[in-house]
């Protein structure tokens, strides 16, 4: 990475963190000024509407080290810090009970071809989500697109059998709920959006807490942080890919 390419990405890391401070002091009543201490407290007594501090956290520590390694891309840095804040993202859901499970998936809309492709998981591993494409509208991610909203909802169980052969496939059969967040590219709602933030789970919404109004807020949030990073790529002009 060159010296102007650095530039242009810092300030988007210090945005990141200050997004996430600012939703921290939002939730628990303080003042966004905190120290490290008081952060520590309000962690370890707060529960895991704290979590959020964890991207705070991520966002520092990548970018001391996007200055450090010379040579890579704005576009691969860039990758690796959505990788990482969809990590913290997950976390703040299931914190303090990391075994339950969850997912976290980045579809993007393509100009090209009029559908939304998978671009970024979190421990999607080899589920079949990781590597597919669907129609704009389609399912609980499609709702969120189009009507540029959180959308929560818990899935029946036979809700595979009901999917067209052609998407069958691309859909894990055990998911059980979903919530979803558009990531938009403005707050023009003319503009499509760039595409959905979803997390999944294999648990039922009343084991997850995905239908809690403050987890509807903090997907949206997410959401606004991925398209926040994605619109930083130098040179990418996601409305037409």
């Amino acid at each position: 990475m060159n010296a102007r390419q650095a530039r242009r990405l810092q300030p988007v890391c210090a945005a990141v963190a200050a997004l996430a401070i600012g939703v921290y002091a939002e939730q628990v009543g303080v003042s966004a000024t905190l120290h490290n201490d008081d952060i520590g407290l309000a962690v370890r007594a707060l529960g895991w509407v704290n979590a959020l501090i964890v991207i705070a956290a991520v966002a520092t520590i990548l970018e001391r080290r996007l200055a450090a390694i010379p040579g890579r891309t704005l576009r691969e840095e860039t990758d690796q810090l959505i990788t990482e804040v969809l990590a913290a993202a997950c976390k703040t859901f299931v914190y303090p009970r990391s075994s339950r499970h969850i997912r976290a998936i980045v579809t993007l809309r393509n100009g090209k071809t009029g559908r939304r492709c998978t671009r970024y998981t979190y421990n999607a591993h080899q589920d079949p989500e990781r590597v597919a494409s669907y129609p704009l509208a389609f399912g609980v991610t499609g709702q969120a697109y189009k009507t540029r909203s959180t959308v929560v909802q818990e899935l029946q169980p036979d809700h595979h059998s009901g999917y067209d052969e052609r998407i069958r496939d691309d859909v894990l059969p055990e998911i059980c709920s979903i919530l979803a967040s558009p990531i938009l590219a403005s707050s023009d709602e003319s503009d499509e959006p760039l595409g959905v933030l979803a997390f999944d789970s294999t648990l039922h919404l009343s084991e997850i807490g995905f239908d809690r109004e403050e987890a509807r807020e903090l997907a949206q949030r997410w959401a606004d942080i991925v398209a926040m990073l994605l619109n930083a790529r130098e040179g990418e002009k996601w409305r037409s890919e």
